[in-house]
C-alpha cells in the first residue's frame, strides 16, 4: 500500500446525546428524547438539523436515523459553503397498507418514491427567488428494507474529487457528483412531511497521507 493510500480520519461530534449545542435547526422543532434527536416537520417546508461550522472538504457524515411513518422523507446533505448550494439524497420509507399517500402538492419532496432513494440538489432558475430543491435522475430502490420506525445506518462521504456517496446500512445507495474545488463543506439532515429520530451523529473529516 501506497502512502496516499492511507487515510486520517479527524472525528467530529455533531450531537453529544444530551443537548443540541453545536447544531442549527428551528426553534421548536427538534428536541433531545431518550438520548436522540427527536422532531416532526410539517408540509411545504422542510426543517434542517445541520452542524454549525465547516468541515474539511473531504468528509464521511454518518448516524442513525429512524423515520416515523411512509409519508416522512429525510435528505442527506453537503454543501460547499462559498456556494452555499446544498446535494444529496432524499429516502422516504416503503409503503404500509392502508396509509393514505399525501397528494403531490409542494416540489420537491412530495414527489419522492417510497422505499426509494434519488439524488436532491438546489438550483438557482434566475427568476429572483433563489436556488430550489429539486430531486433529479432516476429513483433507485433502496438496498435493504426501508421501513417505518426502523433504525438504519447512513453514511454521506466525499473522499474523492468531485464525487459524494451514500451508504445505508454498509450498502451503497447512491452517487452524485460534488463539487470537486470546495475548500470546506457543511454537512446536515432535512426532514420533511412527518416524524424522525436521529443519534451518533458524527462527522470524520478525512485527509490523504
Amino acid at each position: 500500500m501506497c502512502s496516499s493510500d492511507l487515510t486520517l480520519e479527524r472525528p467530529v461530534e455533531m450531537f453529544d446525546g444530551e443537548t443540541l449545542e453545536g447544531i442549527n435547526a428551528p426553534k421548536g422543532v427538534f428536541d433531545v428524547v431518550d438520548g436522540a434527536i427527536s422532531g416532526t416537520a410539517g408540509r411545504p417546508r422542510a426543517a434542517g438539523l445541520f452542524l454549525d461550522r465547516p468541515v474539511a472538504p473531504t468528509f464521511r457524515f454518518e448516524g442513525f436515523a429512524r423515520l416515523g411513518d411512509p409519508n416522512t422523507v429525510l435528505s442527506i446533505v453537503a454543501s460547499s459553503p462559498e456556494g452555499g448550494v446544498f446535494n444529496g439524497f432524499s429516502l422516504r420509507p416503503a409503503r404500509v397498507k392502508g396509509v393514505e399517500k399525501p397528494a403531490r402538492e409542494f416540489r420537491p419532496f412530495d414527489e419522492a418514491r417510497n422505499g426509494r432513494i434519488q439524488t436532491l440538489t438546489q438550483r438557482d432558475p434566475g427568476d429572483g427567488f433563489g436556488p430550489r430543491y429539486d430531486l433529479v435522475g432516476r429513483a433507485r430502490k433502496a438496498p435493504v428494507a426501508l421501513d417505518a420506525e426502523r433504525w438504519f445506518r447512513f453514511a454521506l462521504t466525499h473522499d474523492s474529487p468531485g464525487l459524494l456517496t451514500l451508504h445505508i446500512d454498509g450498502e451503497l445507495a447512491g452517487e452524485f457528483d460534488f463539487d470537486p474545488t470546495a475548500s470546506a463543506a457543511r454537512v446536515g439532515l432535512l426532514l420533511y412531511g412527518g416524524h424522525g429520530s436521529f443519534m451518533d451523529l458524527v462527522v470524520h473529516e478525512l485527509d490523504r497521507l
